[in-house]
């Protein structure tokens, strides 16, 4: 199961920060802080397992990440092995669904293009 929860913060630049949205759709309902964030209208960037033609992806990308603010990034990220879905009932767009694998193997998340730097890391 993947956590619905991907943020990659720079210790060094503490102003940056992103948000990953592992769920379903088009884009992420989710707008603020969850665990972390920065303001009332943090921006969520949604990695879907839809591919967009009612199926689902076992690997996929999403580039040019959108930092909090808005504001392009040149990281990106590239999953696998993350096609299952399911809603919980919870009230939160972004809590409400996870990501999960289709057989007992890991899901794997790579993070790409990323500038140098120290960074937290919460999933």
């Amino acid at each position: 199961m993947i956590s619905q929860v991907g943020y990659f913060t720079p210790a060094l630049y503490s102003q940056s920060l992103l948000n990953v949205d592992f769920g379903i759709g088009t884009s992420s309902a989710k707008v603020g802080y969850a665990a972390v964030g920065k303001s009332d209208n943090d921006f969520w960037n949604l990695y879907s397992r839809d591919d967009g033609n009612g199926g689902y992806r076992d690997f996929g990308t999403v580039s040019n990440l959108k930092w909090a603010d808005g504001t392009v990034s040149s990281v990106g990220l590239t999953v696998a092995n993350a096609p299952g879905a399911w809603l919980n009932g919870l009230d939160d767009p972004m809590y409400n669904v996870y990501l999960y694998p289709f057989n007992a193997d890991n899901i794997t998340v790579t993070v790409t293009d990323l500038p140098a730097g120290r960074y937290d890391l919460y999933l």
